[in-house]
């Protein structure tokens, strides 16, 4: 994904340092193939849920369990929606808000959640960044 999104270059005014972000592109983003890559259907990820419930000891087909697979899918297409976003344009609509100050602004609470590619265990929070027009 950094590979996606580009550069910021610092100009000079006056001495003092300017960051602007370069124009979004979604092209690049389009072209990389993520937006449209082949994904299996739904029905094979729930069925893929059922197989770790009982790879885990569980059985997939008792009550408290019969939905777990339907609502896990949703959970994933929640999660992971960004990887059907582009960077560039997201970025842009986040520090888009500051056009029209000429002097620092700073952005907060712009909240994220991704995920550990390792375990694919989640994590959330919160960051901030100063903004130099």
């Amino acid at each position: 994904m950094d590979a996606l999104i580009k550069q910021i270059r610092a100009t000079k005014l006056c001495d003092k340092p300017i960051v602007r972000p370069i124009q979004p592109d979604s092209t690049e983003f389009l072209a990389s193939g993520r937006a449209d890559r082949p994904r299996p259907a739904r029905a094979a990820a729930e069925q893929a849920v059922k197989t770790l419930l009982a790879y885990i000891g569980e059985n997939p087909e008792r009550e408290g369990l019969l939905d777990t697979p339907r609502r896990v899918v949703g959970a994933f297409h929640e999660l992971y929606q960004g990887y059907h976003q582009c960077p560039a344009e997201m970025l842009d609509r986040t520090f888009g808000e500051t056009a029209g100050y000429d002097d620092f602004v700073l952005v907060r609470d712009i909240e994220f959640a991704s995920q550990c590619e390792h375990h694919m265990m989640p994590f959330y929070g919160k960051a901030h960044t100063p903004i130099f027009r």
